[in-house]
């Protein structure tokens, strides 16, 4: 499905009635992720991927609710290791937004991509410092 021209991608069956949002527009708040890297010193890139917006009734009173899923990539920096898999990691920074922002209660975290820094081979270190300038 193409991009309309604000990045939001039209509704799509097979999706549930979620849409995508380009990430172009979105950063994650400055204290926001100042309080991630303090509880997860492990992590060292924290970017939005894309945010995805579904509606949700009330069976109550069958009013429509509007809910935000912000997808993010992390990365490991070199020597340390993940606490846990993907679903960990979404779990505990929607929980540490949920204790920051407790009236934001519609927006929730998922890892998209968790990858690991890459680390600088012994062959990379022998060739920056004996190779001809």
């Amino acid at each position: 499905m193409e991009p309309i021209e604000d990045g939001i991608y039209g509704y799509d069956p097979t999706k549930n009635g979620v849409r995508r949002i380009s990430n172009m527009d979105f950063a994650i708040p400055p204290d926001f992720l100042h309080i991630i890297k303090t509880m997860h010193p492990e992590l060292n890139l924290i970017e939005i991927h894309s945010v995805e917006t579904y509606s949700m009734i009330d069976a109550k009173t069958f009013i429509t609710h509007e809910y935000f899923r912000v997808n993010l990539n992390i990365q490991i920096a070199n020597g340390s290791y993940p606490i846990g898999a993907m679903p960990q990691y979404s779990d505990s920074i929607t929980n540490l937004f949920r204790y920051t922002y407790s009236d934001y209660t519609f927006i929730s975290f998922q890892i998209h991509e968790m990858k690991q820094e890459p680390t600088v081979s012994n062959q990379d270190k022998f060739m920056e410092l004996f190779k001809k300038a």
